[in-house]
């Protein structure tokens, strides 16, 4: 999951989609790596139970329990872009959501829908 890659600013990209929405079976172990690929602009990675959803974005969402997030990542370097590994046991089934809840990020457009499938 690369954040603000060059050709979508504010957004989340995966497999060359934007904002993909990730379906997973219930209970199953995921690895997913978070890239920061900003130039310009640290971004972070929050997965979290609640269903408020885009329709009413607001940082983390309306506080909803969090499920897994990475850390804020900085800028590219000379080393290269900035990454870090999640790993998480899929919640029960539902649909839950990720954004970037640094303010005003997700409202921009970096959010999507993780589905746990039964």
């Amino acid at each position: 999951m690369v954040a603000s890659p060059p050709t979508a600013d504010m957004k989340f990209r995966a497999a060359g989609i934007d904002n993909p929405t990730i379906e997973v079976p219930a209970g199953a172990q995921i690895t997913l790596e978070f890239i920061n690929g900003d130039s310009d602009m640290a971004h972070m990675w929050l997965l979290q139970i609640g269903d408020s959803g885009p329709a009413s974005v607001q940082p983390g969402w309306g506080g909803g329990a969090h499920v897994a997030a990475a850390p804020p990542l900085g800028d590219p370097t000379s080393a290269g872009q900035p990454a870090e590994t999640i790993s998480l046991t899929a919640p029960p089934p539902g649909t839950y959501h990720y954004d970037c809840p640094f303010p005003g990020h997700a409202a921009q457009g970096m959010f999507g829908r993780f589905v746990v499938q039964s």
